[in-house]
């Protein structure tokens, strides 16, 4: 299969991306026509940042966004530490522990996301963490860095325990992509490792798991990537994250296209910065 080789943009590139604009825009205002429905940007575009007499605030979808951002840093996090234990567990010589691993991936896998949400914040999240546990971590997160986490603390509860979902949930997807690296690593590089004196964990740590973290690296941004939208699903339990916030800003408003347009852009740029972070990362690393 040959590689189409890259050309640069030309004058046909211009035609094919105009003739798109120009179709998306007929196809909102004849949809806007016929719903006679008068279109506003003010409004929405206030609840981004707005100018008062304190100076400029953040607005309602702007603390959607940055919820939607500390969920994708803890979720993520935990996501990819879960996942590192269950693709341990995967990859144990003892059987018991490679079918509870198994078992949890594959649980999880066959699950829609919303169900999963609604069963383990409902029925295994209330269970797990009582009001004591939550009291104490509150007490220990009211401080600078705490506060720059999770926000508002009196929303903390909220959004740590839809991280928490977020991450179990991704979990099971990040350990199956960690065993795939792994097991990606010819089996003739531990042979030769333990040909020069290497102990098994010496060869894990030098020489498989920097080939895999580079086999791995685009695998994960792409589910970091899923993390984030799969955080919109949130809202269903009352997490203040972007969709949240956009719904409420849509029936405040009463400009549902324009609003839902907004939030749209917010997540693309989200999910953009991620890939494009990712990419920076990997050419760092070629160079």
């Amino acid at each position: 299969m040959k590689i189409p080789i890259r050309r640069p943009w030309s004058i046909a590139d211009s035609i094919i991306f105009l003739v798109l604009v120009v179709v998306v825009v007929w196809v909102a205002s004849e949809t806007a026509a016929q719903l006679n429905y008068q279109w506003n940007w003010q409004l929405p575009f206030g609840y981004i940042v707005s100018y008062g007499e304190n100076g400029w605030v953040g607005g309602l979808l702007l603390d959607g966004l940055i919820m939607s951002i500390r969920l994708m840093v803890i979720g993520g996090v935990l996501a990819l530490f879960l996942g590192a234990v269950v693709a341990t567990l995967a990859l144990s010589p003892l059987r018991a522990l490679r079918f509870f691993a198994r078992l949890y991936v594959e649980g999880l896998r066959h699950l829609p996301p919303i169900v999963f949400i609604f069963v383990f914040f409902y029925f295994i999240s209330s269970q797990l963490f009582g009001e004591e546990f939550w009291r104490v971590l509150l007490e220990y997160s009211d401080n600078r860095v705490g506060r720059l986490l999770l926000g508002d603390l009196a929303r903390a509860e909220n959004l740590l325990s839809g991280a928490l979902c977020l991450a179990v949930f991704e979990a099971a997807f990040v350990s199956e992509i960690i065993r795939a690296g792994i097991l990606s690593i010819e089996s003739g590089q531990w042979q030769a490792a333990r040909s020069i004196g290497l102990s098994s964990i010496q060869t894990l740590r030098f020489i498989v798991l920097p080939q895999a973290l580079a086999r791995i690296a685009a695998p994960l941004t792409g589910q970091l990537i899923l993390l984030v939208k799969d955080s919109a699903i949130l809202s269903v339990i009352s997490v203040q994250e972007l969709t949240f916030s956009a719904q409420e800003t849509a029936v405040s408003t009463q400009q549902i296209f324009e609003t839902w347009l907004l939030a749209a852009g917010l997540y693309f740029m989200l999910c953009a910065s991620l890939l494009w972070l990712c990419k920076k990362l990997e050419q760092n690393k070629s160079n």
